[in-house]
């Protein structure tokens, strides 16, 4: 085993499937109105979503007024992007009544990343386990009920009223927690400046979780990668999760 005591995990698109959760969020809202989501209609869809982000400049994280804002624009975006759906569909819903409907079901899709579950389970005998979300609470509390026991604390960007990468995030799980030393945290996520970049500034350590994606660039040194969660046992000097414990 390794010194750290946190494992700190990151929820979309490091131990939830964002891209599935999302796919089967949408199809269920769009059969709530009697339109069948096919691939056409779900591209023409997160094409919309893509051009709407950035125009609000969501991933502009570090940005002080992304950083002071970016709740409220959040959820304007969550509106207008149905708004400007419905310019493509006939749909008789208003934007804020398909909103409200994806969000109940997009609560409920929480897919998992391959074997994270059963890797959290495994942690969880030897690391307090935490999440670390930016989002709204709503969404992401019941999101990561998925996790159980296994997770001591979320920290959700809207409660804590702060972003990842900002230092302010990060300090908070450390004073909450009454860690000693950052160092003995683990950053885990798929994120380069969010996640990596920013637990790097604050002292952690990090793991960057890519699957399928390129080797890190950008001149982001995390202390680690990998493509597959269970790959953390492997670092932490676990067994296989495939073995008897």
């Amino acid at each position: 085993m390794t010194d750290y005591t946190y494992i700190i995990f990151d929820v979309d698109g490091t131990l939830i499937n964002f891209e599935k959760s999302e796919r089967r969020a949408f199809s269920r809202t769009m059969e709530s109105c009697g339109i069948f989501d096919d691939d056409e209609l779900h591209r023409k869809y997160t094409d919309i979503c893509d051009f709407v982000w950035e125009e609000y400049d969501l991933d502009n994280t570090k940005d002080p007024y992304i950083r002071k804002n970016y709740h409220q624009l959040y959820r304007s975006y969550a509106v207008r992007r149905f708004a400007e759906l419905k310019k493509e569909l006939n749909l008789e819903k208003t934007p804020e009544e398909l909103s409200r409907i994806y969000t109940r079901y997009y609560k409920e899709e929480r897919i998992p990343e391959p074997k994270a579950e059963e890797v959290c389970r495994r942690l969880s005998q030897y690391y307090t386990l935490i999440l670390a979300t930016n989002g709204l609470e709503e969404i992401q509390v019941p999101r990561a009920a998925i996790f159980g026991d296994c997770i001591s604390h979320i920290f959700v960007s809207e409660s804590v009223d702060e972003v990842k990468p900002s230092a302010e995030f990060f300090d908070c799980i450390c004073n909450t927690l009454s860690v000693a030393s950052p160092s003995e945290c683990l950053m885990v996520g798929d994120s380069l400046v969010n996640d990596m970049e920013g637990a790097a500034a604050a002292g952690m350590k990090t793991c960057w979780y890519h699957p399928g994606k390129g080797s890190v660039a950008c001149g982001v040194n995390p202390d680690y990668e990998i493509t597959a969660l269970e790959e953390l046992l492997r670092i932490l000097q676990l067994c296989d999760i495939n073995k008897k414990q």
